[in-house]
């Protein structure tokens, strides 16, 4: 038996306690290097195995205790007694370290940079799309620009363009992780304040800047939440912070944007109704500071910048003074270099320099205090991204594709040089008030620029807000049975049978993640395409030549018939016994795993892995 597959005994309905006595004491007769040497054989990775280690022996421990096996003498003359074993099993994080396979980037530091990294290049490309050029939301909001609204001389001269960007929202938001009562709730406050400035006509010319800053801090109830300073956002808490007019734990974050870009607004301007295209392209900087006070004992300090080009193409119809788009495709690319430094929060609170440092760093970006601090960490990082989208008013959808290469190095290790590309694509849609979204993100991870210790993990999302009965029966409890290999359904109910309200489910939501670690990549790799479908046919519980078959059947259905010929895909996936969600999976897992074996040709230079990423992007 293997971590893979497990075979439920009937057994386990008859027992008695003398049964369970017996089973104690043969486990009790185990050794550690034994107990080491079954996981081994199980194929766990090898940080999994220092984990489950330890439980089993702590396991082993509480069975000699609770049926009084201590001190019992065995056949061989020695007696039972209590193994040493680790006081508290040691968590995934502690024992794989960076071995584990993240879902976001790992560090040495006692903090996850994802929300803060993830945000770096993408979130900076949203801010462009959604805070400068977009509608901001908020509070207080003043738009004039002649850009986007013409009048009917500008034709004929030069119109100024004057944009005020301001927004001061405030969310409220559940904790997804809380650690006590005092953190079920988290606030977010912002606050922006903006302008764009420049000259239209017909061909634009603009310059927009804005400052923003965010803080996020934890609250016991939403109602405390509400009423956080005065029921309104803190306008000027960068300046608060010198003061110490912030909460005990929080994470605060400053922006400075900058764009400036041309374009082309072709559109009727004599017509109050009228179809028009705009076209663009800017050059953006994103300047960020973030200071993580969330540990009693370190504060996080972490500043980037971020360039970037930027290119608009979209088609809208214009209702007087509106403009409602309708199709759009705006791409960006460009890189960001960021750097952190670790402080001890107790040298942060009792030294009055530090404390201004900091304000200075996170309000006005003068970093110049901390350039020596001793724990550090560098990050290059380039990205792109494309995002396509139409709106015909009831029906809503776009299509969203990022890649990100990340070179992430801390100074206190300098030989260890983490590089992870991610390439993630998402499509959604909405009628009315059903809306869903699909997403796919393959990462591609390393260290020390070795292709030999890289691991591939690739996860799928699923959102479905307004999900039917047919649509849970037919497609989601569908697929995840078709997923059993033992042939039993993983969950055995009908929904058709009364246990919605108007056969409806709400938002339904599935997440699925693979990850091939170093180990088993290299073992795939080095396999011959025989004793890879042997394994794999191994590991589902089948026969090598039935698995062969299945795919045989699986090629030979799309070749001759093409995907859209359902029927006599149907009746080839019969005559093998397989529904068509394992169908669709083969042929997900045959063209993702036929992509692993490519990177057998792959050396260990940067080229190479670069052409792994792009590999992977096309699967």
């Amino acid at each position: 038996m293997t971590y893979k597959s497990f075979t439920d005994s009937p057994i386990k309905n008859r027992m008695t306690y003398s049964d369970v006595k017996w089973s104690a004491r043969l486990i009790a007769q185990l050794t550690r290097p034994q107990i080491q040497k079954a996981f081994e054989l199980g194929g766990w990775p090898s940080c999994f195995t220092d984990i489950y280690v330890e439980k089993a022996i702590s396991r082993r421990n509480d069975l000699v205790k609770n049926f009084g096996l201590l001190g019992e003498k065995q056949k061989d003359g020695s007696t039972i007694q209590l193994m040493p074993a680790a006081a508290q099993a040691p968590s995934i994080k502690q024992a794989c370290g960076r071995e584990l396979a993240p879902t976001e980037i790992k560090t040495g530091f006692e903090y996850s940079l994802d929300s803060l990294l993830g945000a770096a290049g993408r979130a900076s490309v949203d801010l462009a799309l959604d805070g400068a050029r977009a509608a901001v939301g908020g509070i207080s909001q003043v738009r004039i620009a002649p850009a986007r609204f013409n009048p009917r001389n500008s034709l004929t001269k030069f119109v100024p363009v004057v944009e005020v960007l301001a927004s001061a929202p405030r969310t409220i938001e559940k904790n997804p992780n809380p650690t006590s009562e005092n953190d079920l709730f988290i606030v977010k406050d912002e606050f922006e304040l903006g302008i764009r400035l420049g000259v239209a006509y017909g061909i634009y010319k603009d310059f927009v800047v804005s400052r923003r800053y965010a803080i996020s801090y934890p609250v016991r109830t939403m109602d405390e939440g509400r009423v956080a300073n005065g029921f309104v956002v803190n306008a000027v808490l960068p300046l608060d912070l010198r003061k110490g007019k912030v909460p005990a734990k929080y994470v605060l974050k400053t922006e400075t944007f900058l764009s400036h870009g041309v374009g082309v607004e072709m559109m009727d301007p004599t017509s109050p109704l009228s179809p028009g295209l705009r076209i663009g392209k800017d050059k953006v900087f994103l300047g960020r500071a973030i200071l993580d006070a969330r540990d009693e004992k370190q504060v996080l300090l972490y500043r980037d910048e971020a360039k970037y080009t930027q290119t608009i193409a979209e088609a809208f119809a214009r209702i007087g003074i509106f403009k409602i788009p309708l199709f759009s495709s705006i791409g960006a690319k460009g890189t960001s270099e960021g750097r952190a430094v670790i402080l001890k929060r107790q040298e942060v609170v009792a030294d009055a320099k530090v404390q201004d440092s900091l304000a200075a760093a996170v309000a006005n970006g003068d970093f110049t205090p901390f350039e020596k601090a001793e724990q550090k960490l560098t990050l290059e990082r380039e990205f792109a991204s494309k995002k396509k989208g139409w709106n015909l008013l009831i029906w809503k959808g776009n299509t969203e594709t990022d890649f990100d290469h990340i070179k992430l190095t801390e100074e206190d290790d300098a030989a260890r040089d983490t590089v992870q590309l991610r390439s993630t694509k998402t499509r959604s849609f909405s009628f009315f008030d059903n809306k869903e979204t699909h997403s796919v993100r393959i990462e591609v991870s390393g260290a020390n620029g070795q292709a030999g210790a890289r691991r591939v993990t690739v996860k799928a999302v699923g959102l479905d807000a307004n999900t039917k009965d047919k649509e849970l029966s037919k497609g989601y409890l569908s697929f995840i049975n078709g997923l059993s290999m033992t042939g039993r359904k993983v969950i055995d109910f009908t929904p058709e049978l009364g246990y919605s309200i108007n056969g409806k489910w709400g938002k339904t939501l599935t997440e699925s993640e693979t990850t091939i670690y170093p180990e088993g990549l290299n073992r795939i790799l080095s396999m011959t395409e025989g004793q890879f479908w042997a394994a794999l046919a191994k590991v589902s519980g089948t026969t090598a030549p039935k698995m062969m078959t299945m795919i045989e059947n699986y090629k030979k259905a799309l070749t001759s018939t093409g995907p859209r010929d359902t029927t006599n895909v149907q009746s080839r996936m019969d005559q093998v016994g397989i529904n068509r969600e394992t169908y669709n999976l083969i042929g997900h897992s045959i063209k993702v795993l036929s992509g692993v074996k490519k990177v057998q040709k792959a050396t260990e230079d940067r080229k190479a892995f670069e052409r792994i990423g792009a590999m992977f992007r096309e699967a």
